[in-house]
């Protein structure tokens, strides 16, 4: 299995240096210790959630980034496939399942609480609960409705 990587590997993932919450969020994750980031828009939470991917994608392992709302998630995920590649990045909200397998899923906030609760909405996507379970992450609920 792959390993984690340090705390230079995921720094030069980005063009700028990290600031000491995200290098704090970064060695907590490194060391897999469960966090919570509260900070200010604008001020770097993101680079937290990419910071996150590194740290997935190293281990083999899968992510999945929330938003709140279906712009947000179009928008993260292009910022993602960016960054991470095309191929790498997927996206489920309520009308659209795009690579639902992807090592990063984009998804709003609402189908992620739907694969946990293994609830059917009427904003599951197409195909139903079933796409929306590929996204779940190892572990995650992924039985058929």
């Amino acid at each position: 299995a792959a390993s984690a990587p340090g705390l230079a590997e995921v720094q030069a993932h980005f063009p700028f240096s990290l600031d000491g919450f995200q290098v704090e969020a970064v060695e907590a994750m490194l060391a897999e210790e469960s966090l919570m980031v509260a900070a200010p828009t604008g001020s770097g939470k993101t680079a937290v959630a990419e910071a996150a991917a590194v740290i997935a994608l190293a281990q083999g392992k899968r992510l999945i980034y929330t938003t709140p709302l279906k712009a947000l998630s179009n928008q993260k995920l292009r910022e993602l496939q960016a960054r991470f590649g095309d191929d790498k990045v997927g996206l489920v909200t309520g009308d659209v399942a795009f690579q639902p397998r992807a090592e990063i899923v984009v998804m709003t906030t609402e189908i992620l609480r739907n694969i946990l609760y293994g609830e059917k909405a009427a904003s599951s996507p197409p195909g139903g609960r079933e796409e929306a379970a590929a996204a779940a992450p190892q572990g995650g609920r992924e039985e058929a409705a």
